[in-house]
């Protein structure tokens, strides 16, 4: 390619900067570059569009991909631990529900509380908020 280079410059007379050299090589490359008659071509010949309107018919379902699929399966919970999560979902209910009767029975008492209970009593009432 560098011989081609100074072939130019004997050729046109002056030095030529790289930029027009390049367009200059670039130039005789194409037209010297000839297509392959009966070579095999890579892409497949397009069909007619009612051909493919043909074979595609009634569209179909999309199928589920990988990911969801996967993660379908574990977000399922098998009968054990929905079992489970009821359980704790009852008693945190009961919880609550005993913290209340505490909670009324603070109130209720006529005596003065002891530090003890009024910390209680304000621990109590803040959960609740």
């Amino acid at each position: 390619m560098d011989g081609r280079v100074y072939g130019l410059v004997n050729e046109y007379g002056t030095r030529l900067f790289i930029q027009p050299a390049f367009l200059i090589i670039i130039r005789i490359w194409c037209s010297t570059y000839v297509t392959k008659d009966g070579g095999s071509q890579k892409r497949k010949p397009v069909q007619a569009e009612v051909d493919i309107q043909a074979e595609v018919g009634e569209p179909e379902e999309r199928p589920v991909g990988v990911k969801a699929a996967k993660g379908v399966t574990k977000k399922k919970k098998s009968g054990r631990e929905e079992e489970l999560s009821q359980l704790q979902d009852v008693l945190e209910v009961k919880e609550k529900l005993a913290r209340h009767k505490l909670l009324d029975r603070l109130f209720g008492t006529k005596e003065p509380l002891s530090a003890m209970e009024t910390s209680l009593k304000l621990k109590l009432m803040s959960e609740m908020l």
